[in-house]
């Protein structure tokens, strides 16, 4: 925030779209490859799979107080539904068989034989992402700041 705030001119605005852990977030300690299927552990051990090396912020108002001193929040919208529908839109796009995208997933062939957490991300046949944000696991915010 230092270095953006450094970019803005007096009172100068930046929008940040991000994803944060929702409200019913579980304890992290709780996400597991083996937790029962379907349940919030399971879907957010799969986002984790799929993301490795990525932690999200806990809600708006972590990043808000990240923000601070260099800026003061002036608008903050979820768009949590809007990017369930997003996703969905790209799930329609991607579903579809192309020789494009069969090419695509024949590249993708060594990591499935070799590792496991990307056959546990990407062949269950759930989409973890999509349902993390209908369970409120995830949030997805698009907040603007003002230079303070």
């Amino acid at each position: 925030f230092e270095n953006v705030a450094g970019l803005l001119p007096d009172k100068g605005r930046f929008y940040l779209q991000t994803m944060v852990f929702g409200r019913n977030m579980i304890p992290i300690e709780q996400v597991d490859q083996n937790a029962p299927r379907e349940s919030d552990a399971w879907y957010l051990a799969m986002m984790r799979a799929a993301f490795p090396g990525s932690f999200l912020p806990f809600g708006q108002e972590q990043v808000i107080r990240c923000a601070e001193p260099h800026f003061k929040l002036v608008s903050s919208v979820s768009g949590r539904l809007d990017y369930i529908e997003t996703i969905n839109q790209w799930d329609k796009r991607t579903g579809a068989w192309t020789p494009r995208l069969a090419l695509f997933k024949l590249r993708l062939l060594p990591h499935w034989l070799t590792d496991r957490n990307f056959r546990f991300a990407y062949t269950t046949g759930e989409s973890s992402n999509s349902e993390c944000f209908k369970r409120e696991l995830m949030d997805h915010y698009r907040l603007v700041f003002e230079k303070a």
